[in-house]
Order: C-alpha cells, then structure tokens, then sequence
C-alpha cells in the first residue's frame, strides 16, 4: 500500500516543521511507494519560499524522494525559484503520475515530466501552456491511461492538439474549460479504449451531444460518461439517453452516466 504524505507550505514557519529528519520519520522503515502533496492553504503567505525550502528538504532525502510514484502540487509559484524547485523535485523523483491545480508556471516544468508517465491532472494552470502540454502527452503516448485538464481556457483548438497526441487514453476529463467543438472526443471514442469521460461544464450544445451519443452507441468499452452542466437541450439529451439504452439493450451497458443542468426544465429533465 502507497505512504500519503502531506504538507501544508504555508506551516513552514520553523524549519522543526519540515525537516530531513522529519520526512525519515515518515518513510523510513515503510516500503512501499509514496503519494505526496504539498499544499498551500489560502492566506498562508509566501507560497514560493516554503516550496523552495521545502524542496531543498526533499531533494536531501535522496532515496525516499526516489520513491514518490504520485506528486501532487497544488501551490501558486513563481516563475524563477519556485519553479526551478518544482523541475528538480520532478527531475529526481520521476513519479508515473503528476497533479497540478493552480501550480504556475506549469509550461516551465511539464515537459520534465518522465517518460513513462501514467496520469497527467491540470487544473487553474496557464491557458498558454497547451503546446508543452501537448508535447508532454506526445512523449508519455504509449503509456499515458489517464488525462484530466479543468478550470483552464484549454478550448477547443487545444482539446483538437492535445488529444491528437494520446495513444491509450482510457480516462479523460476536461471541464470547465470552453470547450464544444466534440470531434476529438468523437475520434476518441472510435478508438474504443476510453473507459470514463467526463465533459461537465463545457458548452456543448444538441449537435454536439448527438455527434457523441452516436459514437457512444458504437462504442464499446465506455463505462461512464458525465455530460452536466453543458448546453445540450432536451433534443440532445434524448440523444443521448437513447444511446445508453442501446448500448444496455446490447450487453455493453454503462456503468454510470450523469445528465444534469442540460437547459431544459425540471420537469423535461426527470423525464429524461
């Protein structure tokens, strides 16, 4: 079983509060890989020197960094050493799986990502970054399962490029992110790997919806879709609906789908 450690950057007050010894104390004598996250709660003050001298600690660990399968930063930095910080942890510690949300300047650390990487999460990051994110996915192609991207202008010529370079995609978000053009998302469903798509909060309209329900039909390895919080209409959601009901009635059923706030009433949406 994975070790989860966390830190909150924004305690960093003492240099007791985050030490070598106190990253040993957590790791040592416990095999195993580790999932770590280091945190900035709101208000907590100097968010870029905590994360240095937090990384300073972690880079002495040496072996016990070595060991973080899942690095998860979810802290605003700067462009010059709070970035520097986050390629070296990245650089040394070659986790399979990355996680930002709101960590700047992302487009200057991504492309250290590994080779090799598994899980790829982008959320409140740069809306300039998606060529190096694109890049990113390019060279992690042949083992990258998962991609979720939210809270970011990634749009539909980013979407276009980015999944344009996924070869075993069986996981994808992208939510709240300007998006409504669905053909990549048609392509992807062709390809009948995808195993969960999530799509809430986009602007996706009728036309868009039926041009994915009838992928969906012809797919057969969708096991969830999420589509709320998009702009499908009644005339798409039937769309739809009618697809999960095919694909049920063929004994490829879905195991989840979730259909809600599509700009229809109340009364049109629980009668769908």
């Amino acid at each position: 079983e994975p070790i989860s450690i966390e830190y909150y950057l924004g305690k960093l007050e003492a240099e007791s509060e985050f030490s070598e010894a106190d990253w040993t104390a957590k790791t040592a004598g416990k095999p195993g890989p580790i999932h770590l996250l280091l945190r900035w709660p709101s208000g907590a003050g100097s968010t870029t020197a905590n994360f240095v001298k937090a990384s300073e600690v972690l880079l002495k660990a040496g072996s016990g960094l070595s060991r973080v399968t899942f690095l998860k930063i979810h802290a605003p930095l700067d462009a010059g050493a709070g970035a520097q910080a986050l390629i070296d942890i990245i650089k040394t510690a070659k986790p399979a799986k990355l996680e930002f949300f709101s960590a700047k300047p992302l487009s200057l650390a991504v492309m250290e990502a590994p080779e090799g990487l598994t899980s790829l999460s982008l959320n409140m990051v740069e809306d300039e970054c998606v060529p190096v994110v694109a890049k990113c996915v390019e060279k992690n192609a042949k083992t990258l399962t998962h991609l979720s991207m939210g809270y970011w202008n990634v749009g539909n010529v980013g979407a276009q490029t980015i999944l344009s370079k996924t070869q075993v995609l069986e996981d994808f978000s992208l939510f709240v992110a300007h998006f409504s053009d669905v053909e990549p998302v048609v392509q992807l469903l062709g390809k009948n790997r995808i195993r969960r798509l999530m799509l809430v909060g986009n602007e996706i309209n009728h036309e868009g919806a039926k041009a994915i329900a009838a992928a969906v039909a012809k797919n057969t390895s969708l096991k969830e879709i999420l589509l709320s919080n998009n702009k499908i209409g009644k005339t798409g959601a039937d769309a739809v609906v009618a697809a999960l009901k095919a694909r049920a009635d063929a004994g490829t059923g879905l195991e989840k789908a979730q259909l809600h706030f599509l700009g229809i009433s109340k009364a049109q949406e629980t009668k769908i």
